[in-house]
This record gives C-alpha cells, structure tokens and sequence, in this order.
C-alpha cells in the first residue's frame, strides 16, 4: 500500500504538479505589477488548478469566509471563553493588540469581533517562515526576482498537460509584461525539458546510424536490391512497433527506445545472415 501511494503521488500528487515560476527583469514595482497580471490570467486558465504569488486581494470570498464562521474555527474557544472571566481577558487582549502596529487594520474588527478570534485565526494560519513579501507579492530573497507557485491541473506523468501549461505561462508574461524574463522550475517543467533533449538526441543518432548501416550494406553488397533486402525488416519492425506503442499507451519511453535500438540492430543481423546466404558461390 505504500509503494502504491508513493507511486500515485509522483504520477498526480500536488509536488508533481508544482510549477515554479519567477520573473526577472525590470524595477520592483514592475515585476510586482507583472506578477499580479500574470496571476490573474493564468487563475482564468481552466489548465491550473491554483495560483499563487501573495497577493490576498483574490481571497477576499475566503476572509469572509473566516470571519463569518470565527467562533467556530477560533482555537481559543473552549467552555470559559465566554464566561465573565475568559470576555474581560479576551478583550483585554484586544485591546493590546489595537496598540500593537497591526493596530491600524485590526480597528475595523474591534466593534465586531471584540475577543480578537479573527485575529487568533490568522495567527495560527501564518507560518513561522513565509515567503518574503515586497510590493504586495512573494519576491525571492537573494535575487531581483518576483516568485508565483502554481498547480496544473494534468498529472504530472502527462508531458503534453505540462508542456501545453508551461506554453500558457509564457504567453501570459509575453502578454503581461514582454520586456521581463520568465524563469520556471518543477518536476513538470524537468520532464518536458528531458522528453524534448531525448527527442533531440535519438532523431540525431538515429540519423547517424542509419548512415552508417545504409553505408556499410552498400559497401558489402554493392546492390541497391540487397540494401531494399536488408533494411525490410527493420522498417516493418519500426513501423509496427510505433503503432502498436500509440495504440497502447500514446507515447514511447526514452528506455523503450533504448531496448527499441538494439532490436533493431538484430533486426538487421538477420537480413545479413540471408543476403550472406543467398549469395551465389563463387
């Protein structure tokens, strides 16, 4: 069973879906602008399932939410918080908080939540090591760098869902803010990024050592017949092998290549072994 969860988390867990993304370039204002910009597009793209870069404006519906239910989700309420007793310490608690520098935007709530359980919760909510806020908005803290975390919505396994999201977050910035640099990070991104390399790397090869062989055959045989001879089986098994891939699963695997290319090296062994064959007796 565990074996079992490990493996669901990295096909869809919440890390394998995880977009880092960083926007560079530009005065602090601008990339705080950008990344307020950027947020709200990608939050309309039905391809993310959340976004977030410390921005609090778009959680207005969850603040609401929070206060209207506070003396349910307040950890301070037990038996006593309402006795004369727990009012008079609650409110007193209030009122130093009213003194303290958050004074100026806990005010507002003094009237309608005089035992500060709003403030209570938003205590317990904050962590003890937040991202750094400059401009309204997560910033990194050794670099020049506005940051967003998102969350797509395909699993972290399907490439195409992450390529086709990571495409959507450059077209926003593009469209945000064209003269900043976009930077992004994740297991989504890593597999998209290896997928095209390993493209790029088996086309080449392949390329190479068609050559090579084609080359080497017609050396051997000096026949453009032998060479047609040699080269049928493996197009056949190529040729079935990649339909009977995207039937079955939609893609191939840089592993599947890589056993892919020594069978078709065999392949080629056993169009040898009969041309050599059939080769007439000197």
């Amino acid at each position: 069973p565990e074996q079992a969860v490990l493996l669901d988390q990295l096909k869809n867990g919440a890390a394998s879906r995880l977009v880092l993304i960083g926007i560079e370039g530009g005065s602090a204002d601008t990339r705080a602008d950008a990344s307020r910009k950027l947020a709200t597009t990608l939050r309309a793209d039905t391809r993310f399932a959340s976004v977030n870069n410390g921005d609090t404006a778009a959680y207005g519906d969850a603040g609401r939410f929070v206060f209207d239910h506070r003396y349910v989700l307040s950890p301070a309420v037990d038996a006593v918080r309402f006795e004369a007793a727990g009012l008079r310490t609650a409110i007193d608690d209030t009122v130093a908080l009213i003194a303290s520098p958050a004074g100026t935007r806990l005010k507002p709530l003094l009237f309608r939540d005089p035992t500060g359980e709003t403030a209570r919760i938003a205590e317990a909510l904050t962590p003890s090591h937040a991202p750094r806020t400059e401009g309204g908005v997560w910033v990194s803290r050794d670099a020049p760098r506005a940051v967003l975390m998102a969350t797509t919505i395909a699993d972290g396994g399907d490439l195409d869902g992450q390529q086709a999201a990571l495409a959507a977050v450059q077209a926003a910035l593009v469209e945000a803010a064209p003269s900043l640099r976009l930077t992004i990070s994740g297991s989504g991104a890593f597999g998209v990024d290896s997928r095209s390399r390993i493209k790029a790397e088996v086309e080449r090869l392949a390329i190479f050592g068609s050559a090579i062989v084609v080359a080497l055959l017609l050396a051997a045989f000096a026949s453009l017949r032998s060479l047609g001879i040699a080269l049928l089986p493996v197009a056949t098994g190529v040729l079935a092998g990649i339909a009977a891939t995207q039937l079955a699963f939609g893609q191939v695997h840089g592993m599947t290549l890589g056993f892919g290319t020594t069978l078709i090296g065999e392949a080629v062994d056993y169009a040898i072994y009969y041309l050599i064959q059939a080769r007439p007796a000197p």
